[in-house]
Formats: structure tokens, sequence, C-alpha cells
């Protein structure tokens, strides 16, 4: 059905392109195809290519993308010029404003972005929200051993031992290829996607606060849990549930407007 900003079919909402057809005069939707625009850039909080330090919403400078303890930009890219590498260690990338973390207290928001593990088999945390001065927690994205998803939140953030967590029934097929992570949270429930696909689903949500936002680290002095991987277009979308279903993943930069 035609809704005027995407063609939906139920659970699924498809990425393509209008044409109008020549003989009717009524609009085609290419499958397969994603936009020039995103019909949902104004509820787009942050968008880092991973190109530069700019985030094309927050741009640079105070409260935007920092890279820290070694992280860097490389030209090893999914999409665009460059790429985020977190090489182990104490390396990680960090964004702190008020936009970021407001996104994620509206009832829904989808954050999504792309990886590339290069050290799988050991545990490494993707994601994180916490404060790295004295440790407090507020969410993680981990890959277990096993290649499985957990993602956690932490009720009594000055606690790991408080960690409520989902993790996937099934392994993610890392081994340094780039996958697509989608975190959609609707209500009270959370999803996560890989490739398109739900690994895992819960009734989960974080409390919400200025904590911040960090890549490829999770603060805890005796669970540190370094990754090693690339990164790549990272999106933070407010009030939008972006994935309900099975999808294809884009396959291009996310529009920048």
């Amino acid at each position: 059905r035609w809704h005027g900003k995407g063609l939906e079919n139920h659970s699924h909402r498809y990425t393509g392109m209008m044409i109008i057809n020549p003989f009717l005069g009524s609009p085609i939707w290419i499958l397969g195809v994603n936009p020039a625009t995103d019909p949902y850039f104004s509820d787009v909080a942050t968008l880092w290519h991973c190109d530069d330090l700019t985030d094309v919403k927050a741009g640079t400078g105070t409260g935007s993308w920092t890279l820290r303890d070694g992280a860097s930009i490389v030209t090893n890219s999914h999409y665009g010029a460059s790429t985020l590498s977190i090489n182990g260690g104490t390396q990680n990338a960090k964004i702190d404003n008020t936009a970021f973390h407001n996104a994620l207290l509206t009832t829904n928001w989808t954050l999504e972005f792309f990886v590339s593990v290069s050290n799988t088999g050991v545990l490494q945390t993707l994601i994180s929200k916490g404060y790295d001065v004295y440790p407090v927690f507020e969410m993680s994205l981990d890959v277990l051993a096993d290649g499985k998803l957990r993602y956690s939140v932490f009720p009594t953030s000055s606690s790991v031992a408080s960690r409520q967590s989902v993790t996937s029934t099934a392994s993610i097929p890392f081994a340094a290829e780039w996958v697509h992570i989608a975190i959609v949270q609707t209500n009270t429930t959370v999803q996560i996607y890989a490739n398109g696909t739900l690994f895992c689903s819960a009734s989960l949500r974080m409390a919400g606060s200025a904590y911040p936002f960090l890549v490829g680290r999770f603060y805890d002095t005796a669970e540190r849990n370094q990754s090693t991987a690339f990164f790549d277009e990272f999106r933070l979308t407010k009030n939008i549930a972006r994935y309900t279903g099975a999808f294809t993943p884009p396959n291009i930069q996310f529009p920048n407007s």
C-alpha cells in the first residue's frame, strides 16, 4: 500500500525508487534501489559516515564525534571514502550531545550501523552507553565468543551485575565481512537485526540518561570487552521504528537529506 513516504507491506518496509508510469501516469516503486533522500531525515539525530569527524547533524567539535586512545579513520572503506578502525586496547569513538541522548528517550527509535569484526572468537563490545570516568552503565551490544549478539540494559546503572539482556539464538556470520546491525526500539520492545534478519527480541528498555555513547568499548574495570573491528555509517533516528520485519539492508551511504 502507498503511504507517500515509502511502500509498506504489513511488517515490511522497503526501500526503492519511485518512477512515473508513462502510460498511466501512476507511481511505480522499484524495490531494491535506495532513495537519494531519506523521508525520515528530519528525525535523524546522528548521521556519521566515518569519513572524518563530521556528524551530518551535529557538525564537529564539542558534543560531536571524537576518537580516543588510538582509534582512527582509515581508507578501508565500506561506503564512502573511509571508515572507523578500532584495534583493541582502549581504543574507542565517542559522541556526547543532547540530541543523541534525547533521541533515545522517544517511544520509538532506530540505531543502525555497519561493522566488520576482525577478531572473532572472543567477547567484544560493539557499542555501549555509559560514563568512562566512574563506571556507570546504561546499554551495550556485544558479540559473544560464539558469534551471538547480546543486547543489555542496566537498570542499576552503577552495577554491571544489574544487567538485563537478550541473546540471539543463532550466531552472526561476521568473519571479517561487513554486517548491517539495527537496534529498533518500539515502546518497551527492542529488536536486534543483522543483515535484515531479526536475531532477537525482548521486553527491554534503557533508562535514558546523559551518558556518552561509545563505539568499540565497554567501561568496567573487570569487563572491558574491547573490539577489533571496522565500523561505518552510524545513524540514529528518533520517533521512528524503521524496521519492523525482515528487510534488505541499505547498499549505499545513508542520505544526507
